[in-house]
């Protein structure tokens, strides 16, 4: 299983509805602990779920999708025990 951001800019609104629960409906897990991002778990590439959110985005929506890992990982302390737990079990992190 990997873990991938997905970041975006829904532009006039945007959907906001459908692209959530396509990213639920991707992942095994997520984490969504700030406004324009997630953190999923998935064994599909970052092309195939980038493929899948951007049918529910209006052309002039943007959506970046990247894996990420591993000790390079790093948060503020500022964020929720829910938050910060889920991120130290999924990302095994160095927390600053």
């Amino acid at each position: 299983m990997k873990s991938y951001l997905v970041t975006y800019d829904l532009i006039d609104g945007g959907d906001y509805d459908s692209l959530f629960e396509e990213i639920k409906e991707i992942a095994s897990g997520h984490w969504h602990c700030l406004e324009s991002v997630w953190i999923i778990n998935s064994n599909l590439t970052a092309s195939q779920i980038n493929t899948r959110l951007l049918k529910t985005l209006d052309s002039n929506d943007r959506i970046l999708v990247t894996q990420i890992h591993g000790p390079n990982t790093s948060w503020s302390r500022t964020f929720s025990d829910e938050c910060r737990d889920w991120l130290k079990k999924n990302l095994h992190p160095v927390e600053s």
